[in-house]
């Protein structure tokens, strides 16, 4: 924590490269007592503070930072958007999605949306199913692709419905991804 506890207060530094670069150090330390000033960072005025804090906290996996990366979906910058959901699905012990996180499975970045979906799959929120379900809905492959490992990723039965119809997409990997998740969940009977 020593390296830490001067590079905290360097987040609030005048400078926006100083507070940059003390970012992208806490990030690197991983050290769980730099979650509030990286949270902090994702308000700060310079965007790629602002990145580099959703990444960070990706990297520290603290859940107590939850609330703030669901908050930075909604930020003005798409990459800070994204970074915020992919460390969503990087953090330990978080036992349910934001809700923030499940309705960014409907939003109009096509990349926003397949992270959103790789990310409640790491999350592993059977309350998300009926999000992902819906999602699966969507024309893009990729999103569906996402959205079926999402599913096979969550333990529970509610899953199956959506996972069989997809053993009949169109898109080849889909098929194969949903057809290996319903077999691993029959042999796991």
């Amino acid at each position: 924590y020593r390296a830490a506890e001067p590079l905290t207060r360097l987040v609030r530094d005048r400078e926006p490269r100083v507070r940059l670069a003390a970012v992208e150090a806490l990030g690197e330390i991983e050290d769980r007592r730099a979650t509030g000033p990286l949270t902090e960072a994702l308000r700060d005025k310079d965007v790629n503070v602002r990145r580099a804090a959703a990444e960070a906290l990706g990297e520290v996996e603290d859940h107590k930072s939850a609330g703030a990366l669901a908050k930075a979906i909604d930020d003005a910058d798409p990459v800070v958007r994204r970074l915020a959901a992919q460390a969503l699905g990087e953090l330990d012990d978080l036992d349910r999605a934001p809700a923030r996180l499940r309705t960014a499975l409907g939003d109009n970045d096509s990349t926003l949306r397949i992270i959103a979906a790789q990310s409640l799959g790491e999350i592993a929120d059977a309350d998300a199913i009926p999000a992902l379900s819906l999602a699966y809905r969507n024309e893009d492959p990729r999103l569906r692709y996402a959205v079926i490992k999402a599913l096979a990723e969550i333990e529970d039965r509610g899953a199956d419905a959506t996972l069989t119809l997809a053993r009949q997409d169109r898109d080849q990997i889909v098929r194969r991804t949903a057809t290996e998740a319903l077999e691993d969940r029959h042999d796991d009977d």
